[in-house]
């Protein structure tokens, strides 16, 4: 006898899972450092992410330190920060000055922020090492970003990123100095304390930058005095920079002054003034770059190169490959080389333009642990 049992109920649904609020809540406190002057507890900061720990970077960091990732920290910058104090033109002591050999590295996913004037200036002879993730990019940006205040035109809210090396610049502050020589400098631009780059070394190394953001810099220190996002004076060879955005800068994206810059895959949106600006006899070797005007902006074509009137000997940069953008009004007029001013002369290859509109939101991408927006 074949008996036919009955079809076995269907098993029940799974009860649906009870969300879970993916606010960021402050860290306890904040990390121990290998400087003397440690991080300071500023207490908390809030937007609509969550709530983070606030911790104040020293002035100066006079040690090698590692600032690691908290989900539940925002480092934060209160004035100028300087990585090291300068070493001079020469790597040796034959300038009469000492090299502090100061390394800052920041943790993948590490955020920073600031307000006002406020910058990071990594002097001659110390380092930054800013190495992010696809999934962990390092982030700096402003107050307000934080607090969820800025809007797509948002701009020039703190200073900015700066650079100095010893490698070759022109235009020197000392009269009668050789172009390139060891006695050749330049003062940062936007520095209101002295801040100095250029020497000799064209293999020098001020760091590392990769999967790094720079959002609302380019703050106005007085008339043409001003920092933008990413600002290197006389970087050499040994520094990189791969994956670097420049955000709604009010001043240039990014602005090498003198030296040797090799980048890959740059990306500047929403500068107020050029979105990469050459100058004092830079090398600069860029490859993969998108470089979108803000709308309603005139401010040239977006790659103007340019230098003072030693620069036309001085320089014979490698032919870049660019990848350009200009935001607002494209037509045929507007794919036009970039402007030589006194230097650089070698073209733009494989051009891409193309209009992009505003977008809501201020620039707001996800944080260093993969989560939803989290404006810092």
């Amino acid at each position: 006898i074949t008996i036919n049992n009955p079809p076995a109920p269907a098993p029940a649904p799974a009860p649906t899972p009870t969300p879970t609020s993916t606010l960021v809540t402050p860290a306890a406190g904040c990390p121990t450092i290998s400087n003397p002057d440690q991080l300071v507890n500023d207490g908390t900061i809030s937007g609509p992410t969550g709530e983070y720990r606030v911790c104040t970077m020293p002035a100066r960091f006079t040690a090698s330190s590692t600032l690691p990732f908290n989900r539940g920290i925002l480092y934060r910058m209160n004035g100028r920060v300087d990585v090291g104090t300068d070493g001079g033109p020469a790597p040796d002591a034959s300038d009469g000055a000492t090299d502090s050999n100061v390394n800052l590295t920041m943790e993948p996913g590490v955020r920073v922020y600031a307000a006002g004037s406020s910058f990071l200036m990594v002097n001659r002879g110390n380092r930054l090492t800013a190495v992010g993730t696809q999934a962990r990019p390092i982030i700096f940006t402003s107050r307000d970003n934080v607090q969820g205040l800025n809007n797509d035109s948002s701009s020039g809210q703190w200073g900015g990123v700066v650079l100095a090396g010893r490698a070759p610049v022109t235009d020197c502050i000392a009269p009668g100095a050789t172009p390139g020589s060891v006695n050749c400098e330049r003062q940062v631009e936007g520095a209101a304390q002295p801040a100095l780059f250029g020497g000799a070394t064209p293999n020098d190394k001020s760091g590392d930058l990769a999967y790094v953001q720079i959002r609302y810099s380019g703050f106005v220190l007085s008339g043409d005095n001003e920092l933008q996002a990413l600002t290197t004076g006389g970087t050499g060879t040994g520094t990189t920079f791969d994956r670097v955005m420049s955000y709604n800068s009010s001043d240039d994206g990014v602005e090498f002054f003198g030296g040797r810059v090799n980048m890959t895959r740059l990306i500047v949106v929403g500068a107020e003034d050029d979105s990469i600006d050459t100058d004092t006899g830079v090398k600069a070797n860029m490859q993969f770059v998108i470089a979108v005007q803000r709308p309603g902006v005139v401010a040239g074509p977006p790659v103007p190169l340019r230098g003072g009137p030693l620069v036309r000997r001085e320089v014979q940069p490698v032919r870049p490959r660019v990848s350009a953008a200009r935001g607002e009004h494209l037509e045929a007029r507007d794919l036009e080389q970039p402007v030589h001013q006194g230097g650089p002369r070698g073209p733009l290859q494989v051009v891409l333009t193309h209009d992009h509109p505003a977008q809501p939101g201020g620039g707001a991408l996800l944080d260093g642990a993969g989560q939803a927006p989290p404006q810092a």
